[in-house]
């Protein structure tokens, strides 16, 4: 039988009515604006310093590209409601979804890195489950800054939205989006730092990061990474490498690349899956390898670039044009006579490239799960060994750099490209705008 709303007791349809609403509307901010007498009306608004959250699937528009409509929404609503049940449990309010996004405001900046680590350890069970019926694993970045932000009534008469507007807003946004170009999980800014250091309740792991400034933002500003989310026993190495790691960013920022590059080959050693390590190693190493030209003539190249050695992934051949590059300067130093110190210090850049370039390969090869990783990871291995003797030795004055050197160089290179590294990037699912750092 059918139950007609006309003839249920006021007083259910007006209970029945608010639930369904609260579904659709974050009734916790409604209660931030009628704390008062004031009528709820279009543009009523109020100030408050609060701390925002911002979460965002990485490569959603790839991932979903491959998904039925029908699987979309299921894929979401999976992540949706493991995630927003924790948020509401560490008192956020969930001011809406966009799309694979959640923006969600937060009394304190604690909250919202309880909720942000809460999250990210739900998601390892999440993501098993997806991996047992093939679908993409979630991979989540966390942005949270505190601000001041208004939260008002926006619309017109046929519809209202209560919601939260600033500029703070963006920041936690932005935070967000530099987990992409840096490899970490969850970003806070110096605000939540000051906060969260001035509170002797709040116990989290983290380190500086740094000093960056957010797109239409003058002025730059700190940024730091919370890794409680990772293993206890990843946690313990990172606080191992943390003193060298941070050090590293400020000798990076001094311009001190050689000895930055040194800090940054420090951490990854003891701790190989440091994905911001391995970022910083990458970009150390870049000024190393282009903080000159050595030549300037084509004609004087041992090697020449061509597009057969493309694997197809723009970082991964970008830092192949830089490796032969180096080989190039090597070439170009032993036909000049130039002096063993000069040489040595080509050398030296060619080994922390290598390290670098190797260490974004073998990162990407892990966390898409490669099926040939470790027999890459080996070749890998046997090169630097290689040369790493070798260069012992030219150091000590025991040999010199040969045409065969040289050869054995560039052989192995584009043989390397070619081959493993072609067909890495054929089944890596990585697409030209994911940064590789």
């Amino acid at each position: 039988m059918k139950v007609s709303l006309k003839n249920r007791p006021p007083g259910e349809y007006a209970k029945s009515r608010k639930y369904s609403v609260s579904r659709f509307a974050p009734r916790e901010l409604l209660r931030v604006l009628t704390d008062s007498r004031i009528p709820l009306e279009l543009g009523r608004m109020q100030k408050r310093e609060m701390t925002i959250f911002f979460s965002d699937i990485r490569s959603f528009a790839s991932i979903s590209e491959k998904m039925q409509p029908e699987f979309i929404f299921r894929y979401l609503n999976a992540f949706l409601k493991m995630a927003a049940p924790i948020i509401r449990s560490h008192e956020g309010i969930i001011d809406k979804y966009i799309g694979d996004a959640i923006l969600a405001v937060f009394p304190h900046p604690k909250n919202a890195i309880a909720s942000a680590i809460a999250i990210h350890h739900a998601l390892k069970k999440l993501n098993r489950r997806l991996a047992r019926i093939h679908l993409p694993i979630v991979d989540l970045g966390i942005g949270v800054h505190t601000g001041e932000l208004m939260i008002g009534i926006l619309g017109e008469s046929k519809r209202m939205d209560v919601t939260v507007i600033a500029d703070s807003v963006n920041v936690a946004s932005r935070l967000q989006d530099l987990n992409k170009i840096y490899g970490s999980n969850i970003l806070i800014s110096d605000s939540v730092y000051q906060k969260l250091f001035s509170d002797p309740t709040a116990d989290y792991s983290m380190r500086f990061l740094d000093v960056v400034r957010t797109k239409g933002k003058k002025e730059a500003t700190c940024v730091y990474e919370i890794y409680d989310n990772i293993s206890t026993s990843s946690i313990a190495r990172r606080n191992n490498t943390k003193k060298d790691f941070e050090k590293g960013v400020w000798l990076y920022h001094a311009e001190k690349y050689a000895e930055a590059a040194r800090n940054f080959l420090e951490v990854i050693k003891e701790d190989p899956n440091d994905r911001v390590a391995i970022f910083y190693m990458h970009r150390t190493a870049h000024f190393l390898a282009t903080s000159y030209s050595l030549i300037t003539n084509h004609t004087d190249r041992l090697f020449a670039w061509d597009d057969k050695y493309s694997v197809g992934i723009r970082g991964i051949d970008d830092q192949h044009k830089k490796l032969f590059d180096i080989i190039n300067d090597l070439n170009w130093a032993k036909c000049n006579s130039i002096g063993r110190s000069f040489i040595s210090d080509i050398l030296n850049r060619l080994v922390v490239y290598t390290i670098a370039h190797f260490s974004v390969e073998e990162e990407l090869m892990l966390r898409y799960n490669y099926s040939q990783y470790r027999r890459h990871k080996t070749a890998h291995e046997n090169f630097k060994e290689k040369i790493g003797l070798f260069i012992v030795d030219y150091n000590r004055g025991k040999t010199e750099i040969t045409d065969e050197i040289l050869e054995y160089l560039i052989k192995w290179l584009q043989a390397h490209t070619t081959g493993e590294d072609k067909k890495m990037s054929q089944e890596l699912p990585i697409h030209e705008e994911e940064n590789l750092g």
